[in-house]
């Protein structure tokens, strides 16, 4: 490690009300806003849990984004790095700043948590909430009514996923309507709009197959099923093939009266 390595640095003193909420003797709730410490107090916590004898694999750290969970993972594996190779003055002040005890015992069993944790096939357990979930229901996909080996749809895939299910749609010609359809809504409003219309109706596909909606409607549909737009397609009737200019836009406040009546 440089010296310029955040994980070479001594350790901060932890204030009185942060010791309490890394003390892994002690069920603790914090609540505090942005750059007051939490990580560096959840961090302290894991320290603290490795060096009182907890196993790294029966410890789960659980945040809500992916940066969060790399940092955190950095910050923890880069201090056991520094504990592993530091001298003992370094060590003692660490241990010092974080409230845990620095006999000789202890400075042993620090210098060897590094090697430990990349020895343990899981390693640390720090995710999001999001991959916890998924590893949960990966494990148990037949409880959970899901078939085994299931993937998870991100943004990018759901993406693709959509542009092949329009070129697929688009490219059956025994609906030219739809296609013309599709291409005026394009025209209208470009490619960012036929997404966001997509994206608004993808939901709601099988309340239109349970409402009995009429392929001949589609249009008509398209025009008012947009929860969340800022405004309704105001061109959109007078192009509408199907009803001939008798379709009306409906505004985003009255969707759930409508939707209702499909559940």
């Amino acid at each position: 490690m440089s010296a310029a390595d955040p994980g070479t640095k001594p350790l901060l003193p932890l204030l009185a009300n942060q010791r309490d909420a890394a003390d892994p003797g002690v069920h603790a709730w914090v609540a505090a806003s942005a750059g007051t410490g939490k990580t560096q107090v959840l961090t302290a916590r894991v320290l603290r849990l490795l060096l009182a004898g907890a196993q790294a694999q029966s410890i789960l750290c659980l945040t809500f984004t992916k940066l969060a969970a790399a940092e955190m993972q950095g910050r923890v594996m880069a201090r056991l790095a520094h504990w592993a190779g530091c001298d003992d003055a370094a060590l003692v002040a660490d241990l010092a700043a974080i409230s845990a005890p620095a006999d000789a015992d202890t400075l042993a069993l620090a210098r060897r948590l590094f090697a430990r944790v990349l020895e343990t096939p899981a390693g640390l357990a720090i995710q999001t909430i999001h991959a916890f979930a998924q590893g949960l229901i990966a494990s148990f996909p037949v409880e959970a009514g899901i078939t085994p080996g299931f993937q998870t749809l991100d943004d990018r895939a759901a993406a693709l996923l959509r542009r092949r299910v329009l070129t697929a749609a688009l490219s059956d010609t025994r609906d030219a309507a739809f296609a013309a359809d599709v291409a005026d809504v394009a025209v209208d409003g470009g490619e960012t709009r036929l997404n966001e219309i997509m994206d608004a109706i993808g939901p709601h596909g099988p309340r239109w197959r349970r409402c009995g909606w009429r392929p001949s409607r589609r249009c008509c549909v398209v025009t008012w099923a947009c929860p969340g737009m800022a405004a309704p397609l105001p061109r959109w009737p007078r192009r509408c093939r199907a009803c001939r200019g008798r379709g009306s836009a409906i505004w985003p406040e009255r969707w759930a009266s409508r939707t209702a009546r499909m559940r």
